[in-house]
């Protein structure tokens, strides 16, 4: 096991580093100039533009640029923003709220997605499969901005059950809605994917054998069906984590979340190749560090799955 895991961590390295060459390439060359733009239609002298250009390093060629961000990040020093704020304290801040926001979402994904994928997998071809199944065509076929909007408008402008939006006050009763409408494409994945597995586990052979030395249809369910049908689920929501922690841009623009996704769109508007950067690669660590513990979880819930000793 620790093997694996070493491998897994060396193969992270050249990912990490095409990732952030790769966005760090598209910032520089996006058209415009990012210190003209962030003073709008009162920008200083050339010559003091030229000083700040040379002190947040505009001044120099793309690879040294490139490199010199390699090095900050090496020795956790991302450099400043353009308004003089420190990088880690941007991601210090934002990332807890993300954070909470998609881990809020990744319960619901098994809460409702794993709970009513095991029910309608039972309940094959009766009316209450169909509806979940019809709602989850609903679900998947309206863009994220749409959904939270119609939910604002009725849950929280209508009924006033929920806020609205978030702003400062960043708890479970104001992230309740955003996480829901962050969570409700993947949720809806997930139902289909548990249901499909659950059905095709309950005609395996092995299923057959298991009742006919007796077991109750609750024990073959608990025991055999559902700890094979969860490693693909798994597996979706395992990746689903870091997909959420950088698809939360629209939701967090819709309910004026402050989160990783506020920043990065704030950070790609205004050109700030350092701050887009660093935000994408702790996205990424967080991708493949979700993807790894996926990968450990398989021995647990299949015991067939085993690592190479070797």
């Amino acid at each position: 096991m620790a093997r694996y895991i070493g491998i897994r961590v060396l193969q992270t390295i050249p990912v990490v580093l095409g990732t952030t060459f790769l966005i760090y390439g598209l910032v520089f060359l996006m058209p415009g100039d990012p210190i003209r733009a962030m003073f709008g239609n009162h920008p200083p002298s050339d010559a003091a533009i030229a000083v700040i250009r040379h002190e947040f390093r505009l001044d120099e060629p793309f690879i040294i640029q490139y490199l010199h961000f390699l090095y900050g990040a090496l020795t956790f020093d991302f450099g400043k923003t353009f308004q003089g704020r420190e990088v880690s304290d941007v991601i210090a801040t934002s990332l807890p709220i993300t954070a909470q926001l998609s881990f809020l979402a990744i319960f619901f994904e098994i809460l409702i997605g794993i709970g009513l994928g095991i029910l309608t997998g039972v309940k094959k071809g009766k009316i209450f499969d169909n509806t979940v199944l019809m709602s989850t065509l609903v679900i998947i076929s309206i863009p994220t901005f749409v959904l939270g909007f119609v939910c604002q408008f009725l849950f929280g402008v209508k009924l006033k059950v929920v806020p609205t939006t978030v702003g400062v006050y960043v708890d479970i009763q104001h992230m309740l809605m955003p996480a829901l409408i962050l969570a409700g494409v993947s949720v809806s994945y997930v139902i289909r994917l548990t249901r499909s597995q659950i059905r095709d586990n309950l005609n395996a052979d092995y299923v057959r054998t298991a009742r006919a030395k007796g077991l109750d249809n609750k024990s073959v369910i608990l025991k055999h069906v559902l700890r094979n049908s969860l490693v693909p689920v798994v597996t979706y929501i395992g990746a689903d984590l870091g997909t959420l922690m950088g698809g939360a841009v629209v939701t967090e623009a819709v309910f004026n979340i402050n989160g990783i996704g506020h920043q990065l769109y704030s950070a790609i508007a205004k050109g700030e190749g350092t701050l887009v950067t660093s935000l994408v690669t702790v996205l990424v660590i967080i991708y493949i560090v979700a993807n790894l513990l996926v990968d450990i979880l398989y021995a647990f819930l299949d015991p067939r799955i085993r690592y190479n000793k070797n």
